[in-house]
């Protein structure tokens, strides 16, 4: 839920920056609006959220250490550093490419490090969407691994592979650019399919939805891996009796797709 929204956030981040820059102000409604809704909702905490206590220490210590633990990525300095500076100060600007080539990419996680960080502390936690999305993804892969109803899942084996992949590949966060955040989704990706679509049919329109807006916002992050849209194209085909209707849960795919495409 917590990885939906983030995604969603930084959608509508984009759309946003269309209009007005993402300054910090923004970021700071955002938590307000956020601390008055858990006021107003004190339950939610206490019924949508039973985390193993253990893994939540391990993922955060993980994630902090990534965080702080390395130099920045190569490309801080060529563009990354830029094109998050320009949409926290103003407009998203229309032929960024004049400006730097690898402007004209545009890439959403670029949008996200702009929405989710301090204008006067920018360089300090410019890299903490990239903590957030590593303790999501491996938080809920070490709870999937340990739920005691989740022994026999047959996709186990490559869960537990893919968090050796993480522990591994990513001591270094900050060094890393653009390319690693999407890695990470994609991986989730494969685990969602996995989950929801082999051997399992239910709720079959609103997983659709997620996994094509999860293949949508990884192809925004960089265009290199459009092949993706093979995924949710071949549940769309294989389903295609039951998907094929009429459903306003559709508008969220073109919305995402439509911003895509504008940018």
């Amino acid at each position: 839920i917590s990885l939906i929204g983030l995604i969603v956030t930084i959608i509508l981040a984009q759309m946003v920056n269309f209009l007005i820059p993402l300054s910090d102000y923004l970021l700071i409604s955002n938590i307000i609006v956020l601390i008055i809704y858990l006021i107003f909702n004190p339950k939610i905490l206490k019924d949508n959220f039973k985390i193993n206590k253990k893994i939540l220490i391990l993922v955060t210590i993980i994630s902090v250490v990534n965080i702080y633990g390395s130099g920045f990525s190569d490309d801080i300095d060529h563009y990354h550093y830029g094109f998050i500076s320009n949409a926290d100060k103003m407009n998203f600007i229309w032929g960024y490419s004049f400006l730097h080539p690898l402007y004209s990419t545009s890439p959403s996680w670029l949008i996200g490090h702009s929405y989710l960080n301090f204008e006067y502390s920018r360089l300090q936690d410019i890299h903490i969407l990239n903590g957030i999305i590593l303790f999501l993804i491996l938080g809920l892969f070490l709870s999937e691994l340990s739920a005691k109803k989740n022994k026999d899942n047959f996709y186990n084996p490559f869960i537990f592979s893919l968090i050796i992949f993480i522990l591994i590949k990513y001591t270094r966060l900050k060094e890393f650019g653009i390319d690693r955040p999407s890695v990470l989704i994609f991986c989730f990706l494969i685990y969602y399919y996995l989950k929801y679509f082999l051997n399992n049919n239910e709720e079959l329109l609103k997983n659709f939805i997620i996994l094509s807006l999860i293949s949508i916002f990884i192809i925004s992050i960089k265009i290199i891996h459009l092949p993706i849209l093979i995924l949710p194209l071949f549940v769309f085909f294989k389903f295609r009796k039951k998907l094929i209707k009429l459903d306003l849960k559709y508008l969220i795919i073109i919305l995402a797709a439509l911003v895509f495409a504008l940018k």
